[in-house]
């Protein structure tokens, strides 16, 4: 995660606003409420807390998850009402035990991962929701980004260069999603492909919601 240190000291990835598919895909598929009680809400990967005032504005009982220390630190601060509701630790680790969430989402963090930390994050994503629980991906880097045509050689790459200097990605299909979330049902599933015409450049990730059976 040093890299992640760097890229977060550099000043990229700082969002300031809420992701606009998380925000349509969350009100599409979700209620604010339960039975008058606060939804149990946690996010995988909060990084610059983009999207914390989005849910903190609708009253959603917020925890999070962030594996880099340095950017959990300042959030923490930012947001010293979350504090013991923030950690920061791996995603397949055992997070947050006891506690059992409505929702949980995470947007382009979890295919940060190899293809066996993915595959043991969502088994403990499935371990972590109540029943008729919701997990919500928003891009989750497609086969069809040409980053990884310029490859096309496995799955997952280390960048030292390009859009996605310093990171780990990896890239799916709709075979590997529909592998990855087999003990869910699949409610949701889209793929986008947004083309630079410029650069002549593709970007392409998929959109996912899944309910614990």
């Amino acid at each position: 995660m040093d890299n992640w240190k760097k890229i977060y000291k550099s000043g990229e990835q700082m969002s300031a606003w809420p992701w606009s598919d998380l925000v349509s895909i969350f009100c599409k598929h979700t209620r604010f409420s339960i039975n008058n009680k606060k939804k149990k809400i946690l996010e995988l990967g909060f990084g610059s807390g983009a999207n914390i005032p989005f849910f903190l504005k609708h009253e959603c009982d917020y925890y999070g998850v962030e594996r880099n220390e340095f950017i959990y630190k300042k959030i923490k601060l930012k947001y010293p009402k979350l504090k013991k509701k923030l950690v920061n630790c791996n995603f397949n680790n055992d997070f947050l035990k006891k506690i059992f969430f409505d929702v949980i989402f995470d947007r382009a963090s979890i295919s940060l991962n190899n293809f066996e930390n993915i595959k043991k994050t969502i088994e403990i994503i499935y371990k972590k929701l109540k029943p008729g629980g919701l997990f919500i991906g928003i891009d989750w880097y497609s086969k069809k980004c040409s980053d990884f045509l310029k490859k096309r050689k496995g799955n997952y790459y280390f960048f030292k260069t390009g859009k996605f200097k310093n990171m780990s990605i990896f890239f799916s299909d709709k075979k590997n999603l529909l592998n990855f979330f087999k003990k869910f049902e699949i409610i949701y599933i889209s793929e986008k492909i947004i083309t630079d015409h410029i650069s002549k450049s593709k970007l392409a990730s998929w959109n996912v919601v899944c309910k614990k059976k």
